[in-house]
This record gives structure tokens, C-alpha cells and sequence, in this order.
């Protein structure tokens, strides 16, 4: 479906690989009939104040 080799996905799946790319995400997500679609969101802050030494 994606017009890759398995062994490109068996790569994609491993949770260790960090050569993931925006061209091939968009290829699977095609695949599948989704899009990719990254958002930023806000870390929630502790109430707690921060300590500094």
C-alpha cells in the first residue's frame, strides 16, 4: 500500500528509529486515507514553585 519494502516498515516500527521522515509519514498516511498532522501544545506547569540551588 505504501510502496515500500518491508523491511523499510519493520524500521518505522521500531520505537529505537530515529530516521523517521515527513515524505515517508505522508506516504502511510496516504495509505491509510489519513493525513499527518503535528500540533504543539503547552506543557502543564506544577503548581509547586521551582526550587534552584
Amino acid at each position: 500500500m505504501v510502496g515500500t519494502t518491508a523491511s523499510v516498515i519493520c524500521r518505522l516500527e521500531d520505537a529505537d528509529y530515529e530516521g523517521h521522515s515527513m515524505a515517508m509519514l505522508n506516504r502511510i498516511a496516504a495509505a491509510l486515507d489519513r493525513r499527518v498532522e503535528i500540533r504543539f501544545v503547552p506543557v502543564k506547569k506544577s503548581c509547586a514553585p521551582l526550587a534552584f540551588a
